[in-house]
């Protein structure tokens, strides 16, 4: 094998990176740069025609931190989406006002609604921007321009050309209002129950943000270190619920702060005194063009989202180049710590959740099994969607938790192949039985008797894995009368990786040391005929 250079690893770093930076997200969003341009430059053209430009940056700040919701739905969820920002955001902001003066209480604040999810920015942005304060404005006077800037822009959102149609979904005649929205809530509720008990990433993701976000904000504030608020900004931006997500935000958020703050500095170094119009023009110009491309690449944001916000105080009180380079050293501080935070800081272990994942999906694939002999011993023909789809649930949660060990700092590759395996041989399964109804044309490729027989192996093997315990003797009968070779090799198959996959899971191996075509726990044995 070729020796791996320091130089070569260094070009394939950069070429990761690259590929993670330069990756696409969405499409373009033109009229979003227009719902920008509106809510932001409305603010600011009246805060200078009046002549107070820290009033226009106040009202300018809650148009521009509204406008990044997106709302979707009907007219009825879009009513409740911008109400529900508008309402979440100011009220953070007055509360940020009011604990401004007690480090405690704030600590408080912020610990108790960073993890607070809405649709679109989340109050604690906006809560840190109180805290720190406007010079040009008092307290009570921000909270409430705050709140003037962020309902113009809530109106803006109703309008089709800037966020489009509503969606036409009338409710059913017969079905009552509040039977949708009960349900809604009961299983908001029960996936936020399910999400604690089972301490998903998501979870974990909202603890470990309220920490780090808590903690960042009590050291800039102790080291009183200049623009601090952009080191919480990184942190904000940059920590996601798993590491190769969380990376990928980093390369994103920190090369586009990097180019963004380099055009704000040389923009301030060529212009040191340009006129309040100017000066707000350009911001405008800005930040509708990030906005534009913040659907398409949340890389290519940064660029004119940050010398837009480094600008927009510019207004208030005069910035230079060497605050560009404070504030993107910040948020490059802030983005070190969400990388931190997510290796050191309550880490997901995604391989403690895949045995149980692997026994659900046994477990679930014997259920389709005994449901497709049991209306194969019957004549009426009968649906069996349900059973299918709880095994392709269970696929698909196996699929998940793979992506997530993908993306970690050391991803277990044999237990990546495993899984791949897994899923491969739970397909090959399904496929023959699938397209073969109780009710075709016989003779079928199975009886009912062979299939419970094999959903009877599936579920004491799937009974082993979450605890690895020594499986079950082997039945006497080698080879299930009655059944293909295509379904018996399948469900050989799927129980033999998911077996290894399971060994791998709970001890990782630094080898592969189990033979490829290690005996299933179960005892079935490979056919050599068809049946």
């Amino acid at each position: 094998m070729e020796a791996r250079t320091p130089l070569r690893s260094v070009r394939d770093a950069g070429r990761t990176v690259t590929g993670l930076y330069l990756a696409r997200e969405g499409h373009w969003a033109w009229r979003f740069g227009v719902g920008m341009v509106l809510a932001l430059g409305v603010p600011l053209a009246i805060g200078i025609a009046a002549g107070r430009p820290a009033s226009g940056v106040a009202a300018g700040i809650g148009s521009y931190l509204l406008n990044l919701l997106v709302p979707q739905g009907d007219l009825r969820n879009r009513v409740r989406q911008i109400g529900l920002q508008w309402l979440a955001c100011s009220a953070a902001t007055a509360l940020g006002v009011l604990v401004s003066g007690s480090l405690p209480l704030t600590v408080l604040a912020i610990a108790l609604i960073a993890p607070v999810a809405t649709p679109g920015m989340a109050p604690v942005i906006p809560l840190v921007f109180a805290v720190q304060g406007l010079a040009g404005a008092g307290g009570g006077t921000y909270a409430l321009l705050f709140a003037s800037g962020g309902l113009w822009t809530s109106l803006l959102l109703f309008i089709p050309l800037i966020v489009g149609r509503p969606d036409s979904t009338p409710p059913t005649p017969h079905e009552p209002r509040r039977g949708p929205e009960g349900r809604g809530r009961a299983r908001h509720w029960a996936g936020v129950r399910a999400s604690v008990t089972s301490r998903t990433p998501e979870f974990r993701h909202k603890v470990r943000l309220a920490v780090c976000f808590t903690l960042a904000f009590i050291a800039v504030g102790q080291l009183h270190i200049p623009h601090g608020t952009w080191v919480l900004a990184g942190v904000f931006g940059c920590l996601r619920p798993t590491w190769g997500q969380t990376t990928s935000r980093m390369a994103k958020r920190v090369i586009g702060n990097v180019l963004g703050s380099s055009f704000a500095a040389a923009l301030l170094i060529l212009a040191p005194a340009p006129s309040a119009p100017a000066l707000a023009a350009v911001t405008v110009a800005c930040a509708g063009t990030a906005r534009i491309l913040r659907g398409y690449n949340y890389g290519l944001w940064p660029i004119f989202a940050a010398p837009a916000m480094l600008l927009l105080f510019s207004l208030d009180a005069r910035s230079t180049w060497i605050d560009a380079a404070e504030r993107v050293s910040n948020n490059m501080a802030g983005a070190a710590l969400a990388a931190l935070a997510t290796l050191f800081l309550w880490p997901h272990r995604e391989q403690t959740l895949v045995p149980g994942r692997l026994e659900n999906l046994l477990m679930a694939q014997a259920r389709y099994l005994d449901r497709v002999a049991s209306l194969a011993a019957g004549p009426p023909p009968a649906e069996r969607a349900h059973t299918r789809d709880a095994v392709e649930a269970a696929e698909q949660h196996l699929e998940t938790s793979k992506n997530r060990l993908a993306t970690q700092p050391r991803p277990p590759r044999q237990l990546i192949a495993a899984l791949d395996a897994v899923r491969d041989a739970s397909a090959r399964l399904r496929a023959p039985l699938t397209a073969h109804p109780p009710h075709a044309t016989p003779p079928l490729p199975y009886t009912p008797d062979a299939l419970h027989h094999l959903a009877q192996h599936l579920r004491d093997t799937g009974a082993t894995l979450d605890s690895l315990a020594a499986p079950r003797p082997a039945p006497p009968e080698l080879q299930p009368p009655g059944t293909s070779t295509d379904i018996t090799n399948a469900a050989h198959d799927l129980m033999r990786h998911a077996t290894r996959a399971a060994t791998l899971a709970i001890k990782p191996a630094p080898r592969d040391h189990l033979a490829p075509d290690a005996r299933a726990p179960t005892g079935i044995r490979r056919p050599t005929q068809p049946r």
